[in-house]
């Protein structure tokens, strides 16, 4: 709140067209609010635009204060049009049952450095991540954008923050041969500003129409006259606020290759232990199979695969509407099935037998056919605590049909097949929702997660649910990799990129390596989950830096460094390269999904790249290894699956 960063702002704001509504946060009162009251004047205030009532109010006011011109402001409202707050931070229990009883509509805030939908039970919060740095719960920077009609409808968008205009085919993609009369365009736009017209063009076809699909992609209609077996050129022409630009590619049509061989990747990393490895080696060069969309983001975890299927968790950054899981055919990429469930997935679901398993972060435990899509059973974690207290951001496990799956406040071990629930136990039962990314372990008969920021690694036993161990905070600080479990350890990497090797028997910390220079805490430099092959470790940081550790003489084998996110992922970074979703190794080869936009395979023995591709696009989720088959899913909301070419 010094004077020089209000004249910042003011900068900023001289450069855009639209009303700029400050609302004060807890970093503006370090002086008590003078110098916020002497360049913006009052902290709280109403006003009406666009049909619409809006409050700000000051969170560094008593609750009796807010109240108190709430009930002022209500009495100067005259007719029943939608009422918005505006607040820094989101509300404790009493404020927010107050706001109920004020009858509002929807309340706006920030201050978490996470992005979520919050429903109350008489009106919705939209908690917003930072504009131009990652947030604590791993969201890249980015803002909503609500529009309001004249009936008080409202719809809520995203937009990501990116560092420079993003316009790409995505399919057609490297590779990719079209069935005739099946082809479709896919195109990714991110342009940082309003758009104003987009316009394909296909050879023997004309101006084609692209139509959203979510996320940033757009699509058009199956180019059913497209028959003929040849190589077609494409283009496409965006035009926005900020002038036009341009992509072209070109589209091939032609006879499908045979089927791939699929292998089943039914949960994050493949297994319960998280190593993220298989033996059979898939060659380089990768071409693209199939392209599909799923309607929003896609945000960690990774896709995963059983029975022929592909499942695909979707993000919706902006309503959570469009929040939930996908069902793809892994042979074509068609759509099979979709179940919505209202709230972003931030994580892979995991499938056992006829039964797929997912969590939507309202804290919501999803049990659904794998056939058809049906929900099948839910259950609520931790369902007595507040709202804002239940967000999980892990993926569950299972093992012998059994899902361990949780937070904080409630972990429990539940029947896949039914949902019934074998134990539950709460490790932790003061308050705080610094929820955690990372997904449980299984060894044998110990079950192994860290849940929050300063709770530390916990272990339980398999079949009680007994707390067998936990470690203090000093060991995991701030852990959003899952666990992987080697023999008698487990690894884990946490905010300032120290790697621990845990026993598994007695808790203790058998050694540790630091990774990175000049972390520090709140920084949340590494994200990813490492992956495991024989004495081989290798972890991505948010600085880009891919670490591979020689577990037997605990010394870094090798080093390699990504090129500049597409996407602003770190924490108090702004621009930066980043690594966030795991690797993968086939044989040995490393297959690293980059938010450069770029797919590597890298020598597992030497770090010396091999060999890269392109998509152009960012990558925050962990590839799935199917057979002959790597499922790959990016940020934009598309998912491909690639396959080796002569």
């Amino acid at each position: 709140n010094k004077p020089e960063h209000f004249d910042a702002v003011f900068a900023a704001i001289a450069a855009i067209d639209v009303p700029y509504v400050p609302v004060p946060g807890n970093h503006d009162w370090y002086d008590g609010g003078a110098t916020y009251r002497s360049r913006f004047g009052p902290p709280t205030y109403s006003f009406d635009a666009g049909g619409v009532h809006f409050v700000v109010l000051n969170d560094a006011s008593s609750l009796e204060d807010r109240l108190a011109f709430l009930d002022m402001d209500r009495e100067l409202v005259i007719d029943e049009r939608v009422v918005v707050v505006l607040m820094h931070a989101p509300p404790r229990e009493d404020l927010r049952l107050a706001l109920e009883e004020r009858d509002i509509d929807v309340l706006l805030t920030g201050h978490m450095h996470t992005n979520r939908v919050l429903q109350h039970d008489t009106f919705v919060e939209y908690n917003t991540q930072p504009l131009v740095m990652g947030g604590m719960d791993l969201s890249p920077a980015g803002f909503r954008h609500f529009r309001f009609s004249s009936d008080g409808t409202m719809s809520v968008e995203h937009r990501t923050t990116v560092n420079s205009s993003i316009l790409r085919f995505v399919s057609p993609s490297a590779g990719q041969v079209h069935r005739p009369c099946e082809a479709r365009l896919i195109v990714a736009v991110e342009p940082g500003a309003a758009i104003r017209s987009l316009v394909a063009t296909v050879e023997g076809v004309g101006e084609v129409q692209l139509e959203p699909a979510g996320g940033w992609n757009y699509r058009s209609e199956v180019l059913d006259t497209l028959c003929t077996a040849g190589s077609y050129d494409a283009s496409v022409r965006l035009q926005t606020s900020d002038g036009e630009q341009s992509a072209s590619t070109s589209l091939r049509i032609g006879p499908a290759a045979g089927p791939a061989t699929l292998a089943n990747w039914p949960m994050f990393q493949g297994d319960a232990a998280h190593t993220g490895a298989r033996a059979d080696r898939i060659e380089y060069p990768l071409g693209t199979e199939w392209v599909a969309t799923v309607g929003a983001n896609i945000h960690g975890g990774s896709p995963v695969v059983s029975g022929g299927r592909v499942f695909v968790s979707v993000s919706d950054f902006g309503s959570g509407l469009a929040g939930g899981v996908v069902a793809l055919d892994a042979a074509t990429g068609k759509t099979l099935w979709e179940q919505r469930v209202g709230f972003s997935v931030r994580n892979a679901p995991a499938v056992a037998g006829s039964v797929v398993v997912f969590v939507s972060n309202d804290g919501t435990v999803h049990g659904v056919d794998v056939g058809s899509g049906d929900s099948l059973w839910t259950y609520e974690l931790a369902s007595e605590w507040a709202t804002v207290q239940r967000n999980i951001y892990s993926s569950p496990t299972i093992v012998g049909g059994v899902v361990y799956v949780g937070g904080r406040h409630e972990f429990v071990a539940m029947e896949a097949a039914t949902g019934s629930i074998v134990w539950s136990v709460t490790p932790m039962d003061n308050f705080g929702d610094l929820s955690s990314h990372a997904s449980a372990a299984v060894s044998g008969d110990t079950v192994i997660i860290p849940f929050n920021r300063r709770d530390g690694l916990f272990a339980f036993d398999r079949a009680t649910g007994m707390e067998l161990w936990h470690t203090g905070p000093d060991v995991v600080m701030a852990v959003h990799g899952s666990p992987v479990i080697d023999g008698d350890h487990v690894y884990v990497i946490n905010e300032m990129t120290r790697l621990s090797a845990v026993g598994i028997l007695d808790s203790e910390t058998k050694w540790g390596i630091s990774l990175e220079q000049g972390a520090f805490g709140w920084g949340f430099l590494a994200e990813s989950t490492p992956v495991l092959q024989g004495t081989t470790l290798v972890v991505g940081t948010q600085r880009g830096g891919l670490h591979a550790i020689d577990t037997a003489n605990r010394q870094i084998r090798w080093t390699f460094e990504a090129d500049l996110s597409l996407i602003r992922a770190t924490h108090y970074h702004g621009e930066s390269a980043a690594i966030t979703a795991a690797p993968v190794i086939t044989g040995d080869y490393l297959w690293v999904p980059g938010q450069d936009g770029l797919l590597r395979a890298i020598d597992l023995v030497t770090g010396q790249e091999l060999w890269s591709i392109d998509l152009g696009v960012p990558m925050s989720s962990s590839p799935a290894i199917a057979g002959e088959l790597l499922i790959v899913a990016s940020y934009d909301g598309s998912v491909r699956a690639m396959r080796t070419q002569p």
